[in-house]
C-alpha cells in the first residue's frame, strides 16, 4: 500500500514537471505566429505598428507602453520568403507587414490558454499582454 502510494505520488510529480517543460522557446529565424482554433467573438479595436520583438509579433499600439503579442485570427499565415514578413488572411492575400501601420479587430487579454492555440503551447518567454484579434487590416 505504501509503495502504491509513493508510486502515485512520483508519477504526479513527473507529470507536473512535463507540463512545465512542454512548451517551447522561439528560435532566431522564423517569428512565432499563435493562431486562434476559433472565432474570437471579441470586436474591440486597436490600431498600431507591427512590430518583431525578440522572435514575436506584436502590436505597437500609440496610446499605451505595452506591445501585445498578436493571436491570429483562423485561417492566417505567415509568409517569410525573402527578406520580408508578411501576414497572409485566409484567403491568401498580404494583409500586413512588419513595420505597417494596422487596425486589430478582437479583444486584449492577460493570460491566454493553449487550449485557445492552433498547435500547442506558448513559449516559455512569451509574454503578455496579448491581442486575440478576429480581423486584422492594413491602414
Amino acid at each position: 500500500m505504501r509503495n502504491k502510494k509513493l508510486t502515485t505520488v512520483i508519477i504526479c510529480v513527473v507529470i507536473v514537471l512535463l507540463c512545465m517543460f512542454c512548451g517551447y522557446s522561439v528560435e532566431s529565424g522564423t517569428p512565432y505566429f499563435p493562431v486562434a482554433k476559433g472565432e474570437t467573438g471579441m470586436e474591440a479595436l486597436a490600431t498600431g505598428i507591427l512590430i518583431l520583438d525578440d522572435g514575436y509579433l506584436r502590436l505597437s499600439p500609440s496610446y499605451s507602453d505595452d506591445t501585445y503579442l498578436i493571436i491570429w485570427p483562423r485561417g492566417y499565415s505567415l509568409d517569410t520568403e525573402g527578406d520580408e514578413i508578411r501576414i497572409l488572411n485566409e484567403g491568401g492575400q498580404i494583409v500586413a507587414g512588419v513595420g505597417d501601420t494596422i487596425s486589430a479587430a478582437g479583444g486584449e487579454m492577460k493570460w491566454i490558454s493553449s487550449l485557445w492555440l492552433k498547435g500547442g503551447f506558448l513559449p516559455f518567454n512569451c509574454d503578455g499582454p496579448y491581442w486575440v484579434a478576429s480581423e486584422v487590416t492594413l491602414i
